[in-house]
């Protein structure tokens, strides 16, 4: 078998890409989660994803909504549409966060790659 040894450059790099991944790893988001928290409790998606101050207002219209639908009467349907773009929220914030965090990783690693 003839395999030729990994060169220091190489050996660099592959540490690069290695501490990128793991990094990804440990800091992503998961979509799935973040809907189903928020499909438990408003806004639970969002600050799950680190949106703490988005999640804390999409709470605070829930509850306004729903208060005010048990208060006046309002038609259920008025305060639904907070919950079900909460949850949509959530998964697409998720996504865009995990995106920014491999345009970042990627950065970093073209930044600190070694020169040919």
């Amino acid at each position: 078998m003839d395999t030729q040894p990994t060169r220091p450059k190489d050996a660099a790099l592959d540490a690069l890409y290695l501490e990128a991944h793991r990094e990804f790893l440990v800091r992503q988001r998961s979509p799935a989660l973040a809907l189903t928290l928020s499909f438990l409790l408003t806004g639970a998606g969002q600050m799950y994803n680190g949106e703490y101050l988005r999640g804390l207002a999409l709470a605070a219209l829930y509850v306004a909504g729903a208060a005010g639908a048990v208060r006046y009467g309002y038609p259920v349907l008025l305060w639904i549409p907070f919950w079900l773009w909460g949850m949509a929220d959530a998964r697409q914030g998720a996504r865009r966060g995990n995106r920014a965090l491999l345009d970042r990783l990627a950065a970093e690693v073209a930044a600190r790659k070694p020169s040919a």
